[in-house]
């Protein structure tokens, strides 16, 4: 049987959350100052401009205050202390990369995970910062004991997450278990997207792949992992949701062996997956960019920041 391969809006999706933002402000918050999101940037990144643009007029849109910060790299730490200390900033993004990746600290440590880890869990709207990685590692998912304030997950993997949920988790499974019998493969092992998003969609009950440029791990329980000798048509082969991150123009994902029915995500910048191709395959969900559910996230977890503070 032919079924049509249909390219997501996720528009619809995405919309979904960003009303329930703006009811809540509307309603629940109406006499209290509206949250407010600080974004910090160093230097002209096409990329990083881009987004705070979108955040921007996303923000301003859902009565939601956004205010962007231009400052040195030598100044960045003493700003994220001057908005960690103002009782008016809800939440703080930082518009990565500040350093890149061979920067590192004193400590040892890489520069810019040193900024995610300065940044409070009262104002990382990003969750990056090393008690909510490590608790999302640990699948802890609320930061206190009584279970009344959730954990803030990164917001480009939780973007993916929303998505599948709307194309591939099975609902009517308890939470944990409702991607068991998926496969999944992740082109990307970024410390910001790849590696918490293997987590969670481990931690939701799927058998995870992460790829990298010369290695495949298969995810395990207890943040663990093992190195596996699959060659990348392989796993490609076994995977029922694929989903690429490459930050590389001229990177295309190998179409032979995707299966008929697989769900494709891209979110890197680039085009990885060749769209006129994909569709060629029977039964293909494909999601060329994610950006306008990351934003939505972006603000979801704003709020969550809002209400933690409250409470």
């Amino acid at each position: 049987m032919t079924t049509e391969s249909q390219k997501i809006n996720i528009a619809e999706y995405a919309n979904k959350y960003k009303k329930q933002i703006r009811d809540k402000i509307a309603t629940l918050y109406k006499d209290r100052t509206p949250p407010k999101l600080v974004g910090i940037m160093t230097g002209d990144d096409a990329g990083a401009k881009m987004y705070s643009k979108w955040t921007g007029r996303s923000c301003k849109k859902d009565n939601i205050n956004y205010e962007l910060v231009n400052v040195s790299k030598d100044d960045i730490i003493s700003e994220i202390y001057k908005q960690m200390n103002d009782d008016t900033t809800t939440g703080i993004i930082v518009y990565y990369p500040i350093y890149g990746l061979d920067v590192k600290t004193f400590m040892g440590n890489n520069k810019d995970d040193y900024l995610r880890d300065t940044i409070s869990i009262n104002k990382d709207v990003e969750g990056l910062n090393f008690f909510y990685r490590n608790n999302l590692y640990r699948n802890i998912r609320f930061i206190d004991e009584k279970k009344n304030k959730k954990c803030l997950l990164p917001c480009t993997a939780l973007s993916i997450v929303k998505i599948l949920e709307e194309l591939s988790y099975d609902r009517t499974q308890l939470i944990g278990k409702r991607l068991l019998g998926k496969t999944i493969g992740i082109v990307n092992r970024s410390e910001i997207v790849g590696k918490p998003l293997a987590a969670m969609l481990h931690n939701d009950g799927a058998e995870v792949y992460s790829i990298d440029i010369d290695t495949i791990y298969k995810l395990k329980d207890n943040n663990d992992y093992i190195s596996i000798e699959y060659k990348l048509d392989e796993v490609i082969k076994k995977c029922d949701i694929i989903i690429t991150g490459v930050p590389v123009e001229k990177y295309k994902l190998p179409l032979e062996n995707v299966q008929e029915g697989t769900v494709l995500i891209n979110f890197s910048h680039f085009k990885n997956i060749d769209e006129e191709e994909v569709m060629k395959i029977n039964g293909i969900k494909y999601v060329a960019s994610i950006g306008k559910m990351t934003i939505a996230m972006l603000e979801r977890n704003l709020l969550r920041l809002y209400e933690n503070n409250i409470n």
